[in-house]
């Protein structure tokens, strides 16, 4: 009887977090260098004819757009699925840019998008909320999250979209990265913890747990919920780290913190 009940209570525990996530997209499902094509969203080529593709790079997938060698002008939107809003939900996303030449990337949200008239609906230009890279210009730099913004003045159905404008001929051919795209709700996902000291997403995560810190990370302890350890990582002085879970089969899992200085702060995660 405490057994079939502490099962339910889990079962409970993860189905509230994962209805929070609204959008946890890593791209893993692409086909490296086709375009992309994920249930409910839209790939769209409003000016020229390339569309967001899919790629990959030791191991991991994500959307890329680029004009290099279009020879043409291109508008490129990929366009989440629908969102409900309650004014709490957190959006985040990882960025990665290669050869720049210009400002390439723009993101937008629209309330009145009716899932097929783009230039037709309303677009609020929320790009300056995230840190979006000029550099490298020689070569690719490496994925890091573009920043968190708090939807407050959103409720109710919305769209997100990731927009990219360039033009060959002008040789503004600037590549473009997005990874991990997570839109969940205030009190879950991207987590606050201990006054801010630390966050971590996505949660629930399928491959790579992010980890944030304010301080230099000495190692991640990873532990099943009958606190068997599973795995363990070592922070190498860093103060952001990503964790590879790839390999743990799904559930809860416990993970103690250690920073530099000795202090340890415990979080819980979900592994799809």
């Amino acid at each position: 009887m405490l057994r079939n009940l502490f099962f339910f209570t889990v079962f409970l525990f993860i189905t509230s977090l994962v209805h929070a996530q609204l959008v946890d997209e890593d791209f893993e499902t692409t086909t490296p260098d086709s375009d992309v094509s994920l249930t409910d969203w839209t790939n769209s080529a409003e000016v020229g004819t390339r569309l967001w593709i899919g790629k990959e790079y030791n191991s991991n997938k994500y959307a890329q757009f680029s004009s290099y060698n279009s020879g043409e002008a291109n508008e490129g939107w990929l366009i989440t699925p629908s969102l409900t809003l309650d004014g709490t939900n957190e959006f985040s996303f990882e960025v990665n840019i290669g050869y720049w030449t210009h400002d390439a990337l723009s993101v937008y949200i629209s309330t009145d998008f009716d899932g097929t008239d783009i230039a037709g609906a309303t677009w609020d230009d929320i790009t300056s909320n995230f840190t979006i890279p000029q550099t490298p210009t020689g070569g690719y730099g490496t994925f890091d999250t573009a920043g968190t913004m708090t939807l407050t003045n959103y409720t109710g159905d919305a769209y997100i979209a990731f927009v990219y404008t360039g033009d060959d001929n002008a040789g503004e051919t600037t590549t473009i990265q997005v990874d991990n795209v997570l839109v969940t709700s205030g009190s879950t996902g991207i987590q606050n913890l201990q006054e801010n000291e630390f966050k971590v997403y996505p949660n629930p995560a399928t491959s790579l747990l992010n980890i944030n810190s304010g301080e230099t990370i000495k190692n991640v302890v990873i532990s099943n919920l009958t606190g068997q350890i599973v795995k363990v990582h070592q922070g190498n002085g860093k103060s952001k780290i990503s964790v590879n879970i790839q390999e743990l089969p799904s559930g809860i899992y416990i993970a103690d913190m250690q920073n530099a200085n000795g202090k340890i702060s415990t979080f819980k995660f979900i592994k799809q």
